[in-house]
């Protein structure tokens, strides 16, 4: 059989975007689509989600992030199973690990509870600007659902994370010679049926793909 090559295929996530909700609120996750008049990128209406002007009501946006770009990284924990006879027969999965990593610019409500371990939606912003919260010495971070969304030209990349937690942070550093910028590491910690996240792709250049593999 001969190979057959697609340029299409070949993907660069030119924008995207990081949403949080509340884990309760989280479980459904939205849809993501391209606004046909700003060409941002909006969640709509799904599940038990009701639609509020551009955006499914539940989820905020955690913003810019940094050129850097958004890191996934995938690993397992593995065990050899080791016989007598022929070395290592067989690799079992023990474990497995799905993150996130960014470095967020904007200084928002829902940034600060990302970075501080704080529930979505418990920084709360009074009139004239003013918020405050407490960093407690000792506390755990509250899990959350966390939807992320690339996007190359018309293609739509969605993962999903019913139940998620901020694992890792980065020091911020205050200075006049750069932005503030509050680095952290999202970790998925898996669903009631074992699944750690869920991927959607609207692609029209998945169809070809589609085609040679038949």
């Amino acid at each position: 059989m001969a190979a057959n090559f697609d340029s299409d295929l070949v993907k660069v996530a030119t924008t995207g975007v990081m949403f949080v909700a509340k884990k309760a609120d989280g479980v459904t996750a939205p849809k993501a689509e391209i606004n046909a008049t700003t060409g941002a990128i909006d969640l709509v209406a799904a599940g038990a989600y009701a639609k509020e002007g551009s955006a499914a009501d539940k989820w905020s946006a955690l913003g810019l992030f940094n050129d850097d770009g958004v890191e996934h990284e995938f690993s397992e924990d593995t065990e050899d199973v080791k016989s007598w006879q022929s070395g290592t027969v067989r690799t079992i999965i023990t474990g497995r690990d799905l993150t996130l990593k960014f470095g967020a610019l904007e200084s928002s409500p829902r940034v600060l509870e990302a970075f501080y371990g704080l529930e979505p939606g418990s920084v709360k912003v009074e009139a004239g600007g003013k918020a405050s919260f407490k960093i407690a010495a000792n506390a755990k971070r509250e899990p959350f659902a966390a939807f992320f969304v690339i996007r190359d030209g018309d293609m739509l990349w969605t993962m999903h994370m019913p139940n998620a937690q901020v694992s890792e942070v980065e020091s911020p550093k205050f200075s006049s010679g750069q932005a503030i910028t509050w680095g952290m590491t999202v970790k998925a910690l898996g669903d009631a049926n074992g699944n750690l996240a869920t991927w959607d792709i609207t692609d029209p250049s998945l169809g070809g793909a589609l085609e040679l593999a038949a």
